[in-house]
């Protein structure tokens, strides 16, 4: 499926109605293929699309059947933030519906690894992208602030999840380039070593 088609499909629902600008920051953050990928790395990037695809296919479904639950959600995570005089300063709830559903898969072991961090690498660059339209960088590191918490749990679990820390740490490293100093967001437990798999994304 082709991003152009994505957008048809996308731009119409009701997930983009505050900015429809938003929708390409989204879609950007997809993979992408250099054109002098070789063969291995093709098959790479066809592995990591079918997880996320697969993944994000879920979450906008979701999130188009109930967007007031998940734009209720929101609204916690940095209370009085956002402003309904100011929609273009808003985000699309399917980053609620992302962070419920890489939880509950994450903790309920129905996703590999490698497949929560392709889903992580992709939303560290669509929060890159996010970080351009917001006035500071407070709803961002709320977000990297639950991405934490899941994988504390998934570590009071049991559950190794090599490599993931390294990409939330990348996060928390990008959004302190764009904001400065972000407060609260350490990411203990690993290195900045992102593991090879992850790299490639």
């Amino acid at each position: 499926m082709t991003t152009a088609l994505l957008h048809r499909l996308l731009l119409s629902s009701i997930l983009f109605d505050h900015d429809q600008g938003e929708l390409d920051i989204w879609l950007s953050a997809l993979p992408r293929l250099s054109q002098d990928a070789d063969l291995a790395s093709r098959a790479t990037l066809l592995t990591q699309q079918i997880y996320l695809l697969s993944f994000l296919d879920d979450c906008f479904r979701r999130a188009i059947k109930t967007p007031y639950r998940y734009i209720d959600d929101s609204m916690p995570l940095v209370p009085d933030y956002f402003s309904p005089s100011k929609p273009h300063e808003m985000v699309c709830p399917v980053i609620m519906t992302v962070l419920e559903q890489l939880n509950a898969k994450i903790l309920g072991e129905l996703i590999s690894t490698d497949a929560a961090g392709v889903v992580m690498c992709w939303l560290r660059r669509a929060m890159l992208g996010l970080s351009g339209k917001m006035r500071d960088g407070k709803f961002l590191e709320a977000v990297v602030g639950r991405l934490r918490g899941t994988l504390d749990a998934a570590k009071e679990k049991g559950q190794s999840r090599t490599g993931l820390r390294a990409v939330l740490k990348g996060i928390r490293d990008e959004l302190h380039t764009v904001f400065g100093s972000v407060e609260g967001m350490e990411v203990d437990g690993e290195g900045p070593q992102i593991p090879p798999v992850f790299r490639r994304i």
